[in-house]
């Protein structure tokens, strides 16, 4: 006889890890508090819908007034009590139910009559939308038939571009971000760039060009004056070129035409200029010498919980199944109802902290923002800053100066040597100051200009300068100090700086 050694036995194991589960109710509390007073009205009205246990406090708001009623609009219940009353609102509230549940089972098989699936794409093709550039690269992505691609890396870059189809975050941020090295980055952004259209990813202009001259297998000639002299193009010193690289002039201009011809801004025609209708979710307004803070709620209707309900579930000799349904509704009506009430509490304590810290802004025409972040209001309020980033998420606040989305009020900006910040627009008007009061026929140099940045205890990257003064348009130290020779008729004189650079460098 064959023996067979089935090595059965038992066997204990320990496993150790980490695992985010969110419960029901605590991802409906996180869809009330990031949902605009528009989407937060639908959910309303959703809920009222499909649960009997819920009702309107009082008069619909004309955003939800199509024929609903409320307790108080209903007929008053007469004072006695006829027997088999208790089984009939148990009938109406299960058929209530019923109807809802049979509705919806019906629109989800609504596909499966041709009609009906042929009217619905009609209505969906009828629909106009412009396609993103992101959704127009992503698109290709799950095209690219590469067994290396890192399609998670490849989408973090797709979403960090910006309207022109620019990568203004540094690759050392966006590695941070993503647990990644830099190295595969570059890898990663090397398949976005090769992607339509053209010129798409780049980190500058020299960049964007260039990989639309590639593209399009420019001339050696072409791809040499935006590689190495597109300064000199934008001065348009053609004799000066031809001569440096050996060339008839004839062809530089030939060369610049081709240049002129490229765009750009390759994600521009992707961006939607269609017109945005927003309402606002809170009110600042000028009280004496103070400001206000008011909630746009009157689309948000006052909910309570069904009287009729209420009494039902008092009700002796309730089977289990009709209890347990009561229950459920109430339980839900009720988490509504007091996620609802803390997500007003939270976005009027977030909006109050944007008013105190930005009161300049509000009470001047040109005041500009301060430094204010996520977790400082975060820690005033006491909650944590992913709550304040979704209590303002898709909001918007009317105030004195107009309307504007609530993360315009959160600006992290730069630490200065005190423990204060300084915002981008702050660092940008330091920068103007600094350049106005130099010498134009020795204009200050970057490196000079973050050394006098550095005597107002702020520390800014030589880099950051040029971007800076590149985004306000003003021309580097050398080309500012050819334009004061060609006013005053001199020669070029050496750079060194203004006397309060050399102060910061000594």
């Amino acid at each position: 006889m064959s023996e067979y050694n089935l090595n059965v036995g038992f066997r204990s194991e320990v496993n150790v890890g980490q695992e985010l589960r969110l419960a029901p109710q605590l991802l409906q509390w996180l869809n009330i508090l990031q949902a605009s007073s528009t989407d937060l009205t639908a959910m309303i009205q959703s809920e009222l819908d499909s649960n009997p246990a819920l009702e309107v406090d009082g008069p619909l708001p004309e955003s939800m007034a199509s024929g609903s009623t409320t307790e108080a609009d209903a007929p008053a219940e007469p004072k006695q009590e006829f027997e088999g009353e208790r089984d009939e609102r148990w009938e109406h509230l299960a058929e209530l139910d019923g109807e809802w549940r049979e509705d919806a089972a019906g629109r989800m098989n609504a596909g499966n009559d041709n009609d009906e699936q042929e009217y619905r794409d009609h209505l969906n093709e009828s629909i106009t939308r412009q396609t993103s550039l992101q959704e127009h690269l992503e698109a290709q992505l799950r095209l690219v038939d590469e067994p290396a691609l890192d399609s998670e890396l490849c989408g973090l870059l797709i979403g960090s571009l910006d309207e022109r189809g620019y990568l203004t975050s540094s690759l050392t941020e966006l590695a941070a971000i993503a647990g990644a090295s830099e190295g595969r980055l570059e890898q990663a952004l090397v398949v976005v760039q090769g992607m339509d259209p053209a010129g798409v990813g780049a980190r500058d202009l020299r960049e964007c060009l260039l990989l639309q001259l590639r593209a399009a297998k420019g001339s050696d000639l072409v791809q040499t004056l935006v590689s190495e002299h597109l300064q000199a193009v934008a001065r348009r010193q053609y004799r000066d070129l031809a001569a440096l690289l050996v060339v008839r002039e004839e062809e530089v201009r030939e060369a610049v035409a081709t240049i002129q011809a490229l765009n750009p801004a390759p994600g521009a025609r992707f961006a939607r200029h269609t017109a945005e209708y927003v309402a606002p979710d809170a009110v600042v307004s000028r009280n004496g010498n103070g400001y206000v803070v008011d909630l746009t709620d009157q689309r948000i209707p006052r909910l309570r919980l069904s009287v009729s309900v209420r009494r039902l579930l008092e009700q002796e000799n309730l089977g289990r199944e009709e209890l347990a349904y009561i229950r459920s509704k109430i339980r839900a009506a009720t988490f509504l109802i007091q996620g609802i009430s803390q997500r007003q509490d939270t976005l009027k304590k977030t909006v109050e902290q944007i008013v105190h810290f930005q009161g300049d802004f509000f009470g001047q025409s040109a005041g500009q923002l301060n430094a204010l972040t996520m977790a400082n209001v975060a820690h005033l309020v006491g909650v944590h800053e992913t709550t304040i980033s979704r209590a303002i998420a898709n909001k918007y606040l009317k105030t004195p100066r107009g309307i504007f989305p609530m993360r315009h009020f959160f600006q992290a900006g730069f630490r200065c040597a005190d423990g204060s910040r300084m915002t981008t627009q702050k660092v940008q008007d330091l920068l103007v100051a600094i350049i106005k009061a130099e010498d134009p026929c020795t204009p200050i140099m970057d490196r000079d200009i973050v050394l006098a940045m550095g005597k107002h205890g702020l520390r800014v990257a030589r880099r950051t300068v040029a971007k800076y003064r590149e985004d306000l348009g003003i021309p580097a130290s050398k080309d500012r100090q050819r334009k004061c020779a060609k006013v005053v008729g001199a020669p070029d004189r050496p750079r060194g700086g203004t006397s309060s650079s050399a102060e910061c460098a000594a």
